[in-house]
């Protein structure tokens, strides 16, 4: 079972010191992960603590310690507010979504994405497909500019079970060809690719892990 602490931490950004910030220990996956990188249990239900704030300033990272913007105005702007100040929004993905926006407005496009995802699996665990979707689809935009700068097949092969959650089912299935055109030479990795073009066929949004890969690679 993960357990969450309050430490006390000084914000990178304002410099002021936070006094209860939550900090996730001893959270280790113990099963399979998703296709998109989620973390089994007991990390898995960590999710809404992995995720700092400044109580002062606002300022959201993974660690509020830590600086990813060099202009503290950034906070200040209506477009980061207006995500932040958002009460239709859980916590949890409001603070994901901030940082998500800090990330990509400094051009660190990957870990954008990776909080833009994070916000749509709280929205995924209350069931709120819609706004999941929103998430997923801001993770995509912020993939296919990284991927345009520098291909990953990694993070290339991450997109196609985003845009498959996103019920972009032609879309995955294209970049999933493309993929296989320009070579894959891990066989697991190719496994994945082509399970994800028959779930994409299949019209199939629904959660999957490396496990089922196996599975169905061995029912073929």
């Amino acid at each position: 079972m993960s357990m969450v602490a309050f430490i006390p931490k000084k914000c990178a950004v304002c410099g002021n010191e936070n006094e209860d910030v939550q900090e996730v220990i001893d959270a280790v996956p113990f099963g399979p992960m998703d296709l998109d990188t989620r973390p089994a249990e007991n990390l898995r239900s960590a999710l809404p603590y992995l995720i700092q704030k400044c109580s002062f300033c606002g300022y959201c990272n993974s660690d509020i310690s830590e600086a990813v913007i060099d202009d503290k105005s950034l906070l200040e702007t209506e477009e980061y507010k207006s995500i932040i100040n958002d009460n239709d929004l859980p916590e949890a993905a409001r603070k994901y979504l901030a940082s998500a926006h800090l990330l990509h407005k400094m051009g660190n496009l990957h870990r954008s994405a990776i909080e833009s995802l994070h916000a749509a699996w709280v929205f995924d665990d209350l069931g709120d497909v819609n706004s999941s979707m929103g998430a997923r689809l801001g993770a995509v935009i912020s993939i296919r500019a990284q991927l345009q700068e520098c291909y990953d097949e990694n993070l290339a092969v991450i997109l196609l079970d985003i845009l498959r959650r996103a019920e972009q089912f032609d879309l995955c299935a294209m970049i999933a060809q493309s993929i296989i055109d320009m070579g894959i030479t891990d066989d697991f990795v190719k496994s994945i690719v082509e399970y994800q073009v028959y779930l994409a066929q299949n019209r199939d949004s629904s959660c999957k892990t490396v496990a089922d890969v196996d599975t169905w690679a061995a029912s073929k």
